[in-house]
């Protein structure tokens, strides 16, 4: 999941969502009603990223 260090979160309005920012560029997007544990991801929470956001100062943000 989030392996920066972390500069922020926001709950989504519908809190269902878990939006995290990190110092490197990240934006992560955590499906907070997922009800399994996601397969790629070590631990047994069942959170899961849904999808995140790098952005860079030189390049052109990319969408995973």
């Amino acid at each position: 999941m989030i392996s920066e260090t972390i500069s922020g979160m926001a709950l989504h309005t519908d809190e269902t969502r878990l939006l995290v920012g990190t110092y490197y560029g990240m934006l992560q997007v955590l499906d907070l009603t997922s009800t399994k544990p996601s397969p790629h991801e070590i631990g047994t929470s069942s959170i899961s990223e849904s999808y995140r956001w790098i952005v860079w100062d030189t390049r052109q943000s990319l969408y995973w």
